[in-house]
């Protein structure tokens, strides 16, 4: 029995849809991200096909959240949230940024090494044996 392939989900597709939430506007989304107005609105008619409902009521020059949108708003955020707590996870890990070297000096160290002879160089041990 052949397993039903599970939907995809464009994570692209949710960031912008994420985005036009926070700026309040597509307009305002579309500047943030980069891209013309048109292609930002393309990017979420995909998404609400992809998931068989729309995200967004059109409220005169606004627009408003659908019940589904809500649902979905809170995964993206959730799922952004998740994101860059990974990012930082990874970047906090010893290896992936500067390790750290503590050293410790105790008191007998110190008189050892302030009782040795000095350590002379090749040329001053010859020079001392006549050489």
């Amino acid at each position: 029995m052949a397993m039903t392939p599970l939907p995809w989900l464009n994570y692209h597709h949710l960031r912008y849809f994420h985005a036009t939430v926070q700026e309040g506007t597509m307009g305002a989304a579309a500047r943030k991200l980069g891209l013309a107005q048109p292609t930002l609105s393309g990017q979420i008619k995909l998404l609400e096909e992809a998931l068989g409902e729309p995200l967004f009521e059109r409220r005169g020059r606004g627009l408003e959240l659908t019940e589904t949108g809500h649902i979905v708003f809170d995964y993206a955020e959730t799922m952004f949230g998740l994101g860059q707590e990974l990012l930082s996870a990874v970047r906090g890990r010893t290896g992936l940024r500067g390790a750290r070297l503590a050293v410790g000096v105790s008191a007998h160290s110190i008189h050892a090494t302030a009782t040795r002879a000095p350590v002379r160089s090749r040329r001053e041990r010859a020079a001392s044996m006549g050489t």
